[in-house]
Order: structure tokens, then C-alpha cells, then sequence
């Protein structure tokens, strides 16, 4: 209506399309009182009103058949969903007179509401303007979480039940759902929503943000179940697994398109079993972690629809890529949970990264190959070495005092959780020795003066603490955490959080290149004690930890270094054999092909190897 006040005639407005379906309607009118004007065409005779030709879809059809104008459907009235009754049957209306506590009787003639007739003897209406008052039965709050709730659901029926892949209905799933949903919340009913416990629920089930992207859409679909009713029970978090489920897998689709291009050379559209494989690698998803892992990859596959050529369709590769990144993230957390709970150790919440637990319990079960579960100084400074934590002979001689200093104080047997005391230690040693200058790197990107700088920060930081990739794997490792920082809580970093990045992205990159040297190995056969041999020898010339040997000078001291006997003359000769660029530096692959050679010709030295060449 045109007028709120003063009884001037309304003025009709079409009505808004409805979300979906035809649900029963209520009318929101937005303030306290409104003007329902009716023609009493027939107030003298005491007769119904007389049929006209107006359809009640039209305003004008309403107005004369008693409904609002703003009303649709069957149903016209501004009360609740709940006080509506069966067609037929007259009801309580919310609507009431002005100034009067006597609600009028709804009179339904032909599945029509007459919202403003009177009843008058001998059982006939008669219709009257009067002032009518709304008594909402509900609040304004738990009227908005209504209409959330239904727009919820249409959301879900559109991206979800349209998908019959990512429902959580029954099965191992719902049992797993039910699991993690338990292990935050005490009650399969109603609990008090966390929004914190809800992540954390949904990470242990396989669905944790990867990108900035994905943190947004995950705290947007969290936030939707937080406002309305502020509880979470099992059944809804299905149904917010599910709208997960359905809204990263939309957003990871044109990562995906990238990755078959690089695959599907013959630009086919499809896979077959080795392709499907080479882009799990390409994606960061293989190799897999542990052989259960790789056995539950290839049931994954063998459930996938295959033609008769042995290949799949990108439809059933997108399901299967983010199947198999849920299997990893899911038993990634497992893996974790099962070490803390095993050692009794506790999980700090505000970490920005939660990888070193399990990398250091991977690296100590390769070292103490005896299982005796004890370890010495130098098994302790090797591991530290294959997490990325130090490199170089200085470094290795500083971590050795570490470890010495923790002996000393504490007398205690190094088993996994004083390893973990020391891995702490030593990584505060090593934020001590860059806090200067990163201090000063802080201070000029802190433009508001408010002790935080944004995390697109970052990456000029690390260039300028020279923390740069050399290698395409060691690329993607920093790209990768840089999606991290993005993807987490810490869009504003402090001083603090910085300095955890820096460790986490100088950690990252040498574990990138300790991964390349035992796959080199590993192509060269070489054994693992030969290998860590390799790499002390070539730390010890490498003094600007470059990774590269830049002289052939070097190159034969670390040949010596590693006990060969061999003359320079020799080694110049086998220097024209591996650097075929001719480019005078050296890595560490080079290094390993060359002491390989040497070994297969029994490592004789420079007089011995002239005879057996002659």
C-alpha cells in the first residue's frame, strides 16, 4: 500500500517471483499497521460479493476478492507458516482491528482467504475498511533464520542433490561424518555452534581451504549454519559437508582444465590409468604417503566409470581428484592425531602449520633403524637435516651444540618427544640469527604503525631475505605455501607470524631439494648411508649454500672428501663426461653421477684408472 496511515487506497505492486516452488507465502509488510480497503458493494443487501471477471492473480482481483494486495497464492495473510490451516477451515487471523482485541474469522470460499471479511448473521460476510495490526508469533531473528534456512535448502537442492556423489546419506561415510562430528560436539542433537570445532571437524573428514578462495567460500557456508538457530547437530553437518563438498569442487575446476592440458596431449577429453597418475604428481597428490594410502588411490580408480578403450571422462576425473585429495587430508590428520595421542603430546591451535609432528616422526623411524627408540647427537643432527631444518657444515656444527646443551641440562634419553623439544629449540635458534634483519623488512611494510603487515607482504620479504626457489619442485613448494597463508585465519600478519612463515618457507625449500636428491638416488641406486655421505661432502664445499659447485677445483674436494682417490687431471676428464651444457657449475645430481662412475670403477685412484682407461 501506498499509505501507511490516514486510509488512503492502496496501491498495488506486482508480487516477487518466489524462490522456488510455490510454498506457502507469508506477507512481510515492514512496519506495524497497514490499510486494507474493501468494497462493500454488497453492505445494504447483506448479499456475498458478486463474481467478477478479474482474475485474483491481477491486483485488482485480489482487492475485490477480500485478498491483500500483496499477496499470491492460496494463502494471504502477514502470520506465521505455522498458523496456517488445511483449505476449507476457518482460522484465527493475526490480522486485528485497531483499538479492538477481537481477531476477525477468516472465511475461505474456494481456497480463497477473504482476509477482511466480518461475519454477519445467517452466515454470509460482509466486507469493511478498517485499520488491521500484525502479531508476528515469531522474531524478527527467528524470521530471518527461516528465510536462510530456505535459502539454504534451495542452494542445496540446486548444488548438491542435483549430485548424488556428494551426498553423506549412509555407509561408511555417514559413519566417518559421525566420527568426526564427535570427536568436537558431545551430542548428536543440538550443541552450541563453535565455529572453530566446525573447521576442525571438517578438516578430520578431508575438507580443510587450500587457497584464500577456499577459505572465503568454507567461512561463507560455516557462517550460514552459525545465523541461524547458533546450534549444529549431526544432520546438519552432513548437509554442510555436502555444500562443501559441491562448492570446492567448482572452484578447483579450472585447476584441474589447466592439468589435463599438460596430460591429455591428444586433447581427448580423456584418461587412461597412467595419465590419471602423472596428474595426481602434477597436482601435488602423489606419490602416496604410505601403501594403504596407495591401495585406497587405486580403489578409488577401479570404482570410476571406464569405457571400453580403458579411459574416464573428465566428469568422473574432477569426482576423483577431489575424492582423492579428501583421502590424503583425512589420513594426514589420522597420522597426526595418532603420533600426539601416542607420545602425549599437545597440538598447539595457533600454529600456522601443523606438517613438522609427522615429518619428524617419518624421519625418525627411517634413522633408528634398530628400533630402539633412542638417539644419539649424530642421528639427531641428520634428522634435522632431512626436515629442511638446517644446511651446511656450520649450521650442523651449531645444531650438534644444541643437542649437546639439551643432554647436558636435562640428562634425559633423546626419544621422539625430547626430539621435539629440540626441533623447538633449534628453530628459535635459527629465528634469533635473521630477527634483525627481518625486523627491519616489518618496519618498512608496516605502514599503519599497528605492528601488522598484510600477507601479500610475504613474498617480497622472502626475496629480500634471499629465500628463493631454484628449482621448478622448489617453486611450487613456495607457491604452495604461500596458499597456505592466504587460505589461513592470518590475512594480517604480526611480527611473530612472519618470522613462523620464513622458518616454515626456508624449511620448505630445502626439503623440496633433500626430496630431489633421494629421487636422484634412488635413479643412480645408490645406497642411503651412500647418499648421506653425498651430502656432506658436497655441504662441505658448498659454503654459500647455493646448491651448486661452481669450480671443478671444488668438485675434487668434495670427491676427496668423500675418500676417492683421484687426482685433479682425473677429475677433469670426468668433468667433460657429466657437464654437458658446459656451463663450469655443478649440482648435486652431477655430483652423485660422478661418484657413481667412480664406483663402479672400484674407486682406483689416478695411476690405477689411466691403466685400466689404456
Amino acid at each position: 500500500p501506498s499509505s501507511a496511515t490516514g486510509g488512503g487506497s492502496p496501491s498495488p505492486t506486482s508480487p516477487p517471483s518466489p524462490p522456488f516452488g510455490n510454498p506457502p507465502r507469508r506477507v512481510s509488510l515492514g512496519a506495524s499497521q497497514c490499510v486494507v480497503e474493501q468494497e462493500a458493494t454488497a453492505a445494504a443487501s447483506h448479499e456475498a460479493p458478486p463474481q467478477v471477471a478479474s482474475s485474483p492473480s491481477t491486483p485488482q482481483g485480489r482487492r475485490r476478492s477480500g485478498m491483500h494486495p500483496l499477496a499470491q497464492g492460496p494463502v494471504a495473510d502477514g502470520g506465521d507458516a505455522e498458523a496456517i490451516g488445511e483449505p476449507g477451515s476457518p482460522r484465527r487471523s493475526p490480522f486485528r482491528l485497531a483499538g479492538s482485541e477481537q481477531p476477525c474469522l477468516d472465511q475461505v470460499e474456494g481456497g480463497l482467504v477473504h482476509a477482511g471479511a466480518l461475519p454477519v448473521p445467517g452466515g454470509r460476510v460482509r466486507p469493511r475498511s478498517a485499520i488491521w495490526k500484525i502479531n508476528h508469533r515469531r522474531t524478527k531473528d527467528e524470521r530471518l533464520a527461516f528465510v536462510g534456512h530456505a535459502l539454504r535448502m534451495k542452494r542445496h537442492y540446486e548444488t548438491v542433490v542435483c549430485n548424488q556423489r556428494d551426498l553423506v546419506q549412509s555407509g561408511e561415510v555417514k559413519e566417518f561424518a559421525q566420527e568426526c562430528f564427535a570427536r568436537y560436539f558431545p551430542s548428536r542433537g543440538y550443541n552450541d555452534f563453535d565455529h572453530e570445532h566446525v573447521l576442525e571437524a571438517l578438516a578430520d573428514f578431508g575438507i580443510r581451504a587450500q587457497t584464500g578462495v577456499e577459505r572465503s567460500c568454507l567461512a561463507a557456508l560455516v557462517s550460514g549454519i552459525e545465523r541461524g538457530t547458533g546450534t549444529i547437530d549431526l544432520p546438519r553437518f552432513c548437509t554442510l559437508i555436502e555444500e562443501c563438498r559441491g562448492a570446492i569442487r567448482i572452484l578447483i575446476s579450472p585447476q584441474l582444465i589447466k592439468a589435463l592440458q599438460f596430460v591429455d596431449l591428444e586433447d581427448r577429453g580423456t584418461l587412461v590409468r597412467p595419465q590419471l597418475w602423472q596428474m595426481l604428481a602434477d597436482l601435488g597428490l602423489a606419490p602416496p604417503a604410505n601403501q594403504e594410502e596407495q591401495e585406497q588411490i587405486e580403489a578409488k580408480m577401479d570404482e570410476l566409470e571406464w569405457d571400453k578403450a580403458k579411459q574416464v571422462a573428465f566428469y568422473d576425473i574432477e569426482h576423483f581428484f577431489f575424492d582423492v585429495r579428501e583421502l590424503r587430508e583425512a589420513g594426514r590428520r589420522r597420522k597426526e592425531r595418532k603420533i600426539l595421542e601416542g607420545y602425549s603430546i599437545t597440538r598447539n591451535p595457533g600454529d600456522l602449520f601443523s606438517r613438522h609432528i609427522i615429518d619428524l616422526h617419518d624421519a625418525l623411524m627411517m634413522s633408528d633403524t634398530e628400533g630402539q627408540g633412542a638417539l644419539d647427537e649424530k642421528e639427531v643432527v641428520h634428522i634435522l637435516a632431512e626436515v629442511g631444518c638446517l644446511y651446511g657444515m656450520a649450521e650442523r656444527e651449531q645444531a650438534a651444540q644444541v643437542v649437546r646443551d639439551f643432554a647436558e641440562s636435562t640428562g634425559m634419553e633423546i626419544d621422539f618427544p625430547a626430539l621435539v623439544i629440540i626441533f623447538e629449540r633449534w628453530r628459535r635458534f635459527q629465528r634469533a640469527t635473521r630477527r634483525d634483519k627481518l625486523g627491519a623488512l616489518f618496519r618498512l611494510c608496516d605502514r599503519a604503525a599497528n605492528w601488522r603487515i598484510p600477507s601479500e607482504q610475504l613474498a617480497t620479504i622472502l626475496v629480500q631475505m634471499d629465500i628463493v626457489p631454484a628449482t621448478s619442485k622448489q617453486q611450487e613448494t613456495l607457491a604452495r605455501l604461500l596458499e597456505e597463508v592466504d587460505a589461513s585465519e592470518h590475512r594480517d600478519l604480526s611480527f611473530h607470524e612472519l618470522e613462523e612463515c620464513v622458518q616454515e618457507a626456508t624449511e620448505r625449500l630445502r626439503k623440496a631439494q633433500r626430496d630431489i636428491e633421494a629421487g636422484v638416488a634412488l635413479e643412480l641406486d645408490l645406497p642411503r648411508a651412500r647418499l648421506q655421505q653425498l651430502r656432506l661432502a658436497f655441504e662441505s664445499v658448498d659454503t654459500e649454500h647455493t646448491g651448486i659447485i661452481s669450480s671443478e677445483d671444488d668438485l675434487y674436494q668434495a670427491a676427496r672428501a668423500m675418500g676417492l682417490k683421484l687426482s685433479p687431471a682425473s677429475v677433469r676428464r670426468k668433468v667433460d663426461e657429466i657437464d654437458l651444457d658446459h656451463s663450469g657449475t655443478f649440482e648435486f645430481a652431477d655430483f652423485a653421477v660422478l661418484v657413481r662412475r667412480i664406483d663402479d670403477e672400484g674407486g682406483l685412484d689416478d695411476g690405477a684408472g689411466d691403466a685400466k682407461a689404456r
